[in-house]
Protein backbone atom coordinates (compact mmCIF):
# COMPACT_ATOMS: atom_id res chain seq x y z
CA UNK A 1 0.00 0.00 0.00
CA UNK A 2 1.08 3.61 -0.34
CA UNK A 3 2.73 4.37 2.96
CA UNK A 4 2.97 8.16 2.84
CA UNK A 5 -0.22 9.50 1.27
CA UNK A 6 -2.62 9.58 4.20
CA UNK A 7 -2.74 13.36 3.96
CA UNK A 8 -3.98 13.35 0.35
CA UNK A 9 -7.48 14.79 0.53
CA UNK A 10 -9.59 16.61 -2.01
CA UNK A 11 -10.73 20.14 -1.19
CA UNK A 12 -13.90 20.16 -3.32
CA UNK A 13 -17.20 18.30 -2.82
CA UNK A 14 -17.57 15.89 0.05
CA UNK A 15 -18.01 12.18 -0.45
CA UNK A 16 -21.64 11.31 -1.06
CA UNK A 17 -22.23 7.60 -0.51
CA UNK A 18 -25.99 7.96 -0.33
CA UNK A 19 -27.94 6.40 -3.17
CA UNK A 20 -28.50 8.89 -5.97
CA UNK A 21 -32.29 8.60 -5.89
CA UNK A 22 -34.32 10.47 -8.48
CA UNK A 23 -31.30 11.84 -10.33
CA UNK A 24 -29.20 10.60 -13.21
CA UNK A 25 -26.36 8.30 -12.17
CA UNK A 26 -23.41 7.94 -14.52
CA UNK A 27 -21.18 4.91 -13.96
CA UNK A 28 -17.49 5.36 -14.75
CA UNK A 29 -14.25 3.48 -14.24
CA UNK A 30 -11.01 4.94 -12.92
CA UNK A 31 -7.69 3.16 -13.25
CA UNK A 32 -4.49 4.17 -11.50
CA UNK A 33 -1.18 2.83 -12.81
CA UNK A 34 1.85 2.65 -10.51
CA UNK A 35 5.43 2.02 -11.49
CA UNK A 36 7.92 1.77 -8.65
CA UNK A 37 7.43 4.90 -6.53
CA UNK A 38 5.34 6.77 -9.09
CA UNK A 39 1.74 7.01 -10.25
CA UNK A 40 0.70 7.93 -13.80
CA UNK A 41 -1.43 11.04 -14.23
CA UNK A 42 -2.90 12.24 -17.52
CA UNK A 43 -4.02 15.73 -18.51
CA UNK A 44 -7.33 15.68 -20.31
CA UNK A 45 -7.51 17.29 -23.71
CA UNK A 46 -9.18 20.68 -24.14
CA UNK A 47 -11.66 18.86 -26.41
CA UNK A 48 -13.04 16.73 -23.58
CA UNK A 49 -16.55 17.77 -22.51
CA UNK A 50 -15.97 17.12 -18.80
CA UNK A 51 -12.99 18.44 -16.84
CA UNK A 52 -10.90 19.60 -19.82
CA UNK A 53 -7.23 20.29 -19.05
CA UNK A 54 -7.52 18.69 -15.60
CA UNK A 55 -5.22 15.92 -14.44
CA UNK A 56 -6.57 12.48 -13.62
CA UNK A 57 -6.12 8.76 -13.82
CA UNK A 58 -7.48 6.70 -16.68
CA UNK A 59 -11.23 7.29 -16.95
CA UNK A 60 -14.11 6.07 -19.03
CA UNK A 61 -17.83 5.50 -18.98
CA UNK A 62 -18.91 2.00 -17.97
CA UNK A 63 -20.29 0.63 -21.23
CA UNK A 64 -19.67 -3.05 -20.44
CA UNK A 65 -21.18 -5.21 -17.70
CA UNK A 66 -17.77 -5.77 -16.10
CA UNK A 67 -16.03 -2.67 -14.63
CA UNK A 68 -12.62 -4.39 -14.58
CA UNK A 69 -12.86 -5.35 -18.24
CA UNK A 70 -13.92 -1.79 -19.08
CA UNK A 71 -10.90 -0.46 -17.18
CA UNK A 72 -8.53 -2.72 -19.13
CA UNK A 73 -10.06 -1.38 -22.36
CA UNK A 74 -9.74 2.25 -21.23
CA UNK A 75 -6.10 1.74 -20.21
CA UNK A 76 -5.21 0.30 -23.60
CA UNK A 77 -7.20 2.96 -25.46
CA UNK A 78 -5.81 5.95 -23.54
CA UNK A 79 -2.22 4.78 -22.95
CA UNK A 80 -1.52 1.96 -25.40
CA UNK A 81 -0.56 -0.29 -22.47
CA UNK A 82 -1.90 -3.82 -22.89
CA UNK A 83 -3.30 -5.89 -20.03
CA UNK A 84 -0.37 -8.32 -20.18
CA UNK A 85 1.82 -5.52 -18.78
CA UNK A 86 -0.56 -4.86 -15.87
CA UNK A 87 -1.05 -6.52 -12.51
CA UNK A 88 -4.24 -5.76 -10.58
CA UNK A 89 -3.29 -4.73 -7.04
CA UNK A 90 -6.60 -3.55 -5.60
CA UNK A 91 -10.13 -2.39 -6.31
CA UNK A 92 -12.67 -0.34 -4.40
CA UNK A 93 -16.36 -0.87 -3.97
CA UNK A 94 -18.09 1.73 -6.16
CA UNK A 95 -18.33 5.20 -4.62
CA UNK A 96 -20.93 7.80 -5.45
CA UNK A 97 -20.26 11.51 -5.71
CA UNK A 98 -22.49 14.47 -6.36
CA UNK A 99 -21.71 16.18 -9.66
CA UNK A 100 -20.14 19.56 -8.94
CA UNK A 101 -21.39 20.95 -12.26
CA UNK A 102 -24.97 19.64 -12.30
CA UNK A 103 -27.26 19.09 -9.31
CA UNK A 104 -29.39 16.52 -11.17
CA UNK A 105 -26.57 14.05 -11.72
CA UNK A 106 -24.17 11.93 -9.70
CA UNK A 107 -21.18 9.77 -10.53
CA UNK A 108 -20.71 6.13 -9.55
CA UNK A 109 -16.95 5.49 -9.69
CA UNK A 110 -15.40 2.00 -9.95
CA UNK A 111 -11.71 2.40 -9.00
CA UNK A 112 -8.79 0.03 -9.66
CA UNK A 113 -5.06 0.09 -8.92
CA UNK A 114 -2.57 -1.63 -11.22
CA UNK A 115 1.16 -2.13 -11.21
CA UNK A 116 2.67 -1.65 -14.64
CA UNK A 117 5.85 -3.08 -16.07
CA UNK A 118 8.81 -0.69 -16.24
CA UNK A 119 9.08 -1.61 -19.91
CA UNK A 120 5.58 -0.39 -20.74
CA UNK A 121 5.56 2.81 -22.80
CA UNK A 122 2.68 5.30 -22.73
CA UNK A 123 1.21 6.32 -26.10
CA UNK A 124 -1.58 8.85 -25.63
CA UNK A 125 -4.74 9.00 -27.70
CA UNK A 126 -6.79 12.17 -28.37
CA UNK A 127 -8.47 12.17 -24.93
CA UNK A 128 -5.30 13.33 -23.14
CA UNK A 129 -2.54 15.66 -24.26
CA UNK A 130 0.13 15.06 -21.61
CA UNK A 131 1.18 12.47 -19.06
CA UNK A 132 3.52 12.43 -16.07
CA UNK A 133 4.84 9.80 -13.68
CA UNK A 134 4.84 11.51 -10.28
CA UNK A 135 5.18 10.73 -6.61
CA UNK A 136 1.68 10.43 -5.11
CA UNK A 137 2.87 12.96 -2.54
CA UNK A 138 2.98 15.60 -5.30
CA UNK A 139 -0.57 15.06 -6.58
CA UNK A 140 -1.86 18.12 -4.74
CA UNK A 141 0.39 20.31 -6.92
CA UNK A 142 -1.81 19.59 -9.95
CA UNK A 143 -5.28 20.76 -10.95
CA UNK A 144 -6.96 17.36 -10.74
CA UNK A 145 -10.40 15.97 -11.34
CA UNK A 146 -12.60 15.95 -8.23
CA UNK A 147 -11.80 13.33 -5.57
CA UNK A 148 -8.71 12.01 -7.35
CA UNK A 149 -6.43 12.06 -4.30
CA UNK A 150 -9.10 10.59 -2.06
CA UNK A 151 -9.71 7.70 -4.47
CA UNK A 152 -5.99 7.05 -4.95
CA UNK A 153 -5.48 6.91 -1.21
CA UNK A 154 -8.46 4.60 -0.69
CA UNK A 155 -7.52 2.10 -3.39
CA UNK A 156 -3.87 2.12 -2.30
CA UNK A 157 -4.94 1.19 1.23
CA UNK A 158 -6.72 -1.87 -0.20
CA UNK A 159 -3.57 -3.13 -1.88
CA UNK A 160 -2.25 -6.31 -0.32
CA UNK A 161 1.26 -5.36 -1.31
CA UNK A 162 3.38 -2.40 -0.29
CA UNK A 163 4.21 0.10 -3.01
CA UNK A 164 7.04 2.37 -1.94
CA UNK A 165 6.58 6.09 -2.32
CA UNK A 166 8.91 8.96 -1.45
Amino acid sequence: MFSDIAWLREKNNGLNQEFCADIEELAVVLGFLVRGREVLILRRSADMPSFPQRWGGIHGFLDLDDPLEQTFLEIEEETGIQREKLKLLAKLAPRRYADNQRKDRCWKVHTFLFEVSNKARVKLDWENDEFLWISPLHLSRYDTMPHLGELLEAVAEKSDRRIDVA
